[in-house]
């Protein structure tokens, strides 16, 4: 799992997750690329930036779910996230 402490930290104040998993991104070993993105606004300028990047080595719901439980888990404060908006077939 790949963060900074500041987005991280950005994460954890974002109402909406934007999760994605790429699947043959990575090399051998690893199967896919989880990320979680937010969309950061400064002035009228608005972009989605991802945040947490995670290489797994298997594509299941349980290790997603784990992912994100993870991810909950290290952050300083309780997430204020209402909504996790997934890029997935089957949205876990």
């Amino acid at each position: 799992m790949f963060a900074t402490d500041t987005e991280l930290s950005r994460l954890s104040n974002a109402k909406t997750w934007y999760v994605n998993d790429t699947l043959h991104i990575v090399r051998q070993l690893f199967y896919q690329l989880f990320t979680v993105h937010i969309f950061v606004q400064q002035a009228k300028n608005m972009k989605q930036v991802p945040l947490v990047q995670v290489v797994m080595s298997h594509q299941q719901k349980r290790g997603q779910l784990a992912v994100i439980q993870a991810i909950k888990d290290i952050l300083q404060r309780p997430p204020q996230v209402q909504c996790i908006v997934m890029d997935v077939e089957d949205a876990i």
